[in-house]
Parts: structure tokens; sequence; C-alpha cells
């Protein structure tokens, strides 16, 4: 993400890139899989539940976080997939996409140093 959000932008002439929104039911299948190759993701979830989940931790508590991380995730990724398919939100993450790379890149980076000097 860092990396990305340093890139110097290329000169464009080009008009904005047309976005073909999805037609089929199997969408929601792409969406799933594209998330859980996503780095980003298993970063994400990888320290949430290990931040929560200890040796103390019984099974059934472990169970009640990992369904409880599953429900927060498709409550999320559902009112993200709503908000940026309509036209104005696509366009004004378009043009700030550096800037959010930026910023999350950095937090991510400093969340990883935060966990290796913790253990």
């Amino acid at each position: 993400m860092l990396r990305g959000a340093l890139k110097k932008e290329k000169a464009s002439t080009e008009a904005e890139p047309q976005v073909e929104l999805a037609q089929g039911g199997r969408s929601f299948m792409k969406g799933l899989l594209t998330n859980l190759a996503n780095p980003k993701a298993i970063i994400y979830f990888g320290s949430v539940f290990s931040l929560f989940v200890g040796d103390s931790v019984g099974a059934g508590a472990r169970w009640g976080i990992f369904l409880l991380i599953i429900l927060e995730t498709l409550a999320w990724f559902t009112v993200v997939a709503s908000l940026f398919a309509l036209p104005a939100m696509r366009r004004g993450y378009q043009r700030a996409a550096k800037w959010i790379d930026g910023v999350a890149g950095t937090l991510f980076a400093g969340f990883g140093i935060h966990l290796i000097i913790s253990r």
C-alpha cells in the first residue's frame, strides 16, 4: 500500500475508466475469494484473533469470537459494497486512492511493528 501511494502518478489524458457493475449471482463468491486471498485481510483477522484469543480462552469462546468476526465482516463488506456502488463514491475514492492507501499502509505497518515488538 505504501509503495503504491508513493508511486508517481502517470500523466493521463484518458477518460475516467468505466466500471462494470456485477450482474450475476457469482459476485458474492468472487468477492469472498478476493478478500480471502487479500494479504491485508489475513493480517487483519490474524491480528484481531490473536489479540483476543489467548491460551486461557476455551473452545466455546474461540468459536464465538470466530463467528462474531465472520458476522462483522459480512456486515462491513455489505455496507462498503453498497456505498461504493454509488457513482459519486467511486469517483471520490478514485481521486483520493493514493492518500487512502498511504494512510492505511502506514497504519498497517505500525500495527505490524507493534505486534512484532510486543511479542
